[in-house]
């Protein structure tokens, strides 16, 4: 009997790289609708193996149910969804994308969206669409900024941010980054200490994991230390913020706007927006573009991590004999 693995994104995975794993393992995919159906079938499906998104939390109550659990995969690099203290208690070995480093360098979609969302910020691009949509021609409602000679600002100069440094030099913008992990002088980007990027960048954009540090890293403290106006966009995490902070900034007009792929605890929503601070100000007429969790959602960024962990999970040396 081949030992069992369930995957929880039944549309998400190749069916060739389905067909490798089918090779080795009694094959599970289901979409549950809520962690509650999910924690269901992680105990019916009892798997060796979990490969599971974004969607559900994986933690000492999920894995009581399934005996044989012993190892989570999740082909993401954010881990905010996975307690891997609890679960390494238990003997279950968690594997992210984080373990593919080396193999994600030319996967750019969540720096692009997040160049997409400083696009649509400075030149208010949704609400211009809404009202031609409308029947509507006003060019004067959307007078926009150039981002030529600005300063952009990222804080976490890691594979995103890199990428998004580079399209930020492209568009002739002057880039200054925080990042405490690198030392050297970068070609592109000159690292800065956090209170100076925020006073001098015009635009602000995060791409950092979320965990102790940089849990509520930019409040109302470090907005008000950004120039009036300035635009803020985050593809990490919605926790990486203050949510109430940018929203009272937003209101005010201290902070011109705010582009987001991540709102906080977005993975648990099931498909349905949950009250929140930030989207209660969508038809207010503030300058906020809200996507829901898109950043990796592109066809070679999916096929390419699906790809990867496949790949991982069949070099994985697993006794597999009946």
């Amino acid at each position: 009997m081949k030992p069992r693995i369930l995957i929880t994104e039944q549309g998400a995975y190749p069916t060739a790289e389905l067909d490798r794993l089918s090779e080795v393992f009694e094959v599970h995919r289901l979409t549950p609708s809520s962690q509650a159906e999910f924690a269901s079938a992680l105990q019916e499906v009892n798997p060796l193996i979990l490969l599971v998104g974004l969607g559900f939390a994986v933690g000492n109550d999920e894995a009581a149910g399934s005996s044989e659990l012993r190892f989570v995969v999740s082909p993401t690099t954010g881990i905010d969804h996975l307690q891997i203290s609890e679960l390494g208690l238990r003997g279950i070995r968690v594997i992210t994308l984080q373990d593919m480093f080396n193999d994600l360098k030319g996967v750019s979609s969540t720096a692009e969206l997040a160049w997409g969302l400083i696009l649509c910020l400075a030149r208010r691009i949704v609400p211009a669409v809404n009202s031609v949509s409308r029947g509507e021609w006003h060019r004067e409602r959307f007078l926009g900024r150039q981002l030529r000679n600005k300063t952009l600002g990222v804080i976490g100069l890691g594979r995103l941010g890199q990428f998004l440094a580079e399209y930020g030099s492209a568009f002739g913008m002057n880039v200054l980054a925080v990042d405490p992990a690198r030392k050297n002088p970068d070609s592109i980007a000159k690292l800065v200490r956090m209170p100076e990027l925020l006073n001098e960048a015009d635009v602000v954009s995060l791409h950092v994991p979320l965990n102790d540090k940089t849990a509520g890293l930019i409040g109302a403290k470090e907005i008000q230390a950004m120039k009036a106006g300035a635009l803020l966009v985050n593809t990490s995490r919605g926790e990486v913020v203050d949510e109430d902070a940018v929203a009272a900034a937003l209101r005010d007009g201290h902070l011109g706007g705010y582009g987001t792929d991540v709102l906080s605890g977005d993975s648990g929503w099931g498909g349905v927006v949950q009250s929140n601070p930030l989207t209660e100000l969508m038809a207010t007429g503030c300058n906020i573009v809200v996507t829901p969790h898109i950043g990796g959602y592109s066809s070679e960024a999916v096929s390419h991590t699906r790809k990867l962990v496949i790949d991982y999970i069949l070099a994985l040396q697993i006794d597999t004999a009946p």
